[in-house]
């Protein structure tokens, strides 16, 4: 199978995991984006004992590298709380695109601590992507940018950033990412229930929730858990078989386009799970702005 068609498909299982992370948290999770948070820490540790036991070369860590492994899983995962909140707001149509400043964040992290080259080429992208990533939240009836939206969104694009940047460095190091992915997912899963343990509040919270939303939420989450490593494990296969890892990032541009078709269809066939969509200049405008976004992604991607 071609690399383009692979690296193609995980932007559309993750906008489709962006439609769940939205329903959820407007129709379960309305009071606290971070339970939605630790309650998706909780589904990790199932994900996380499967990588671990099949794949031993994890326990060849040292134990300072596995706690340092855990606790960027954790931090990885609390970097989502902002865009929970963002998807609450805005929806997942004007959040998740403007996740495409990521590759700006990770590009001048990068840059300062790792010695990566800088081009006129990429920073005229990373300013393509920022201004785009603005324009998106431009909301017609109010005529004015929603910056609480956009703030969440960097900040959490941000923390995302620093993420990539750390992992970097330890992939170089030796670290493979199979055994990073799986004291990731631990980590997390440990976090989860230690918060759940020890604040009284969200334990009790959580319990209602799922008293309340029963299996629902509960097969909502593990199909988003599905959906997500099943993009990450195409996503890692057509790295490996594309001329370059740009190219499979660059398609990653792909996911702000997919996520307002399957908002479009959602609303017209499933209109309970799904909020009216976008129509006229706004559809259009927002349209101008994911093609202004995958434009910036691809030059910051491909350019030396």
């Amino acid at each position: 199978m071609s690399w383009m068609i692979l690296a193609s498909i995980p932007p559309l299982l993750w906008s489709f995991s962006n439609h769940i992370d939205e329903y959820l948290s407007k129709n379960h999770f309305t009071s606290s984006p971070f339970l939605m948070i630790v309650a998706a820490c909780l589904i990790q540790i199932i994900p996380g004992v499967a990588i671990l036991s099949f794949h031993q070369q994890a326990f060849d860590l040292s134990l300072s590298l596995i706690m340092i492994l855990c606790a960027l899983g954790v931090f990885s995962i609390l970097c989502f709380v902002p865009y929970i909140k963002a998807i609450q707001i805005d929806g997942a149509s004007v959040a998740v695109p403007i996740y495409q400043t990521i590759p700006v964040f990770t590009f001048f992290l990068a840059w300062v601590f790792l010695g990566e080259t800088v081009s006129l080429f990429k920073i005229a992208a990373a300013f393509l992507i920022v201004s785009a990533a603005f324009a998106i939240t431009w909301n017609f009836q109010t005529k004015s940018i929603s910056y609480k939206t956009l703030y969440l969104m960097f900040l959490s694009s941000f923390g995302l950033g620093i993420y990539n940047v750390i992992s970097r460095y330890y992939l170089k190091d030796g670290v493979d990412w199979l055994s990073m992915l799986g004291w990731s997912f631990i980590g997390t899963a440990i976090f989860g229930f230690i918060a759940v343990a020890v604040v009284k509040t969200w334990r009790n919270n959580l319990y209602l929730i799922v008293r309340t939303g029963g299996k629902h939420v509960l097969i909502l989450f593990f199909i988003q858990l599905a959906l997500d490593i099943a993009a990450f494990s195409l996503f890692i296969v057509a790295l490996s078989l594309a001329p370059a890892a740009g190219l499979v990032s660059t398609m990653n541009g792909l996911q702000p386009f997919y996520i307002m078709v399957v908002a479009a269809l959602g609303g017209y066939f499933l209109p309970q799970f799904f909020p009216k969509a976008a129509s006229g200049k706004t559809l259009v405008w927002r349209l101008l702005c994911v093609v202004m976004l995958f434009i910036g992604v691809a030059v910051l991607s491909l350019s030396d």
